[in-house]
């Protein structure tokens, strides 16, 4: 294929061993500061009810685990550019100089569609299966009041970050930019979308399904478009407009999981309808889009 083909260096299993080493270190480092603040416990003022070192502010894990996991990835990124030599300005590509790329955006309404509908539908058939765990899920706030942290503007801004800013781009140039046409590089550029787009949904356990499309999309999209800058803005926006409907079917009256649960199901049918209404678009255009024998890697169209 290519002689100096860089995406032959380029090991995932590095990248398992990597986030395996990581783990390891932060439950150590979890554990040394339970350790630590059980230590102060003992020596606190008991009539301080707002000095509780064993259970510290909600933005510290939110820092914590983000900036560890994201740092972990681009850390990994770097050290297989800096191995491979990968051009990283040819893993990215340029913007297509006319304006119809503008409308490749409008995709992200039947990917929101099928997200939100097959998420649904899982949730709905692990319910009884795993009660717990799924009714966790659904009550997990993305953003906190002034009762649920000292910090809340903070809190809020930073989750904004992570999720609209920080994941996207992060997310897309390993998945899309370097393991996609990594494994693509093996077994074929439509092995490499369906694979690197099945990972995708794994590390995804809450809606595997409706992320596993979403990955396929995000890569087609990048191998017509040849850059990632049109993949991570529709990952963006799919992002941001998730969090607005999130935070509209939130409300003072349904904080309690028996209500929020029974709200879920009783708009069971809503699932059904996202999903039967966005597949045929997306059907549509995986089918018009879908690369041939014939389509190269971004990365050589790049060059």
């Amino acid at each position: 294929m290519h002689q100096d083909n860089p995406f032959l260096t380029i090991q995932f299993r590095t990248l398992i061993l990597w986030v395996i080493l990581s783990i390891l270190a932060l439950s150590a480092i979890a554990i040394a500061l339970s350790i630590f603040w059980g230590i102060v416990s003992l020596f606190g003022n008991p009539d301080n009810p707002s000095f509780n070192p064993t259970q510290p502010d909600p933005i510290v894990p939110l820092v914590f685990l983000n900036v560890g996991f994201y740092g972990l990835i681009v850390l990994w990124c770097l050290e297989q550019k800096q191995q491979s030599h990968l051009n990283f300005q040819r893993v990215w590509g340029k913007l297509p100089q006319n304006r119809k790329w503008l409308r490749l955006l409008l995709l992200v309404f039947p990917i929101l569609l099928f997200s939100l509908g097959s998420g649904q539908i899982f949730l709905s058939l692990f319910m009884p299966i795993l009660p717990d765990a799924m009714k966790s899920s659904l009550e997990s706030p993305l953003f906190l009041s002034q009762e649920e942290t000292s910090v809340p503007l903070l809190y809020n801004l930073l989750v904004l970050i992570f999720v609209i800013g920080v994941a996207p781009i992060v997310e897309e140039v390993l998945f899309r930019g370097i393991l996609c046409q990594r494994w693509a590089t093996t077994w074929g550029l439509s092995a490499g979308i369906i694979v690197s787009s099945l990972v995708f949904g794994i590390l995804h356990p809450v809606n595997p399904i409706g992320l596993f499309i979403f990955g396929l999309m995000m890569a087609i999209l990048y191998v017509k478009t040849r850059t990632l800058t049109i993949p991570i803005l529709v990952h963006a926006l799919n992002n941001a407009i998730a969090i607005v409907l999130t935070s509209l079917s939130v409300s003072p009256e349904t904080t309690n999981a028996t209500t929020t649960v029974e709200q879920f199901f009783s708009a069971e049918w809503m699932g059904l309808i996202c999903v039967a209404v966005s597949i045929p678009w997306l059907l549509i255009y995986a089918y018009q889009n879908w690369p041939t024998k014939s389509t190269s890697l971004p990365y050589w169209a790049n060059k």
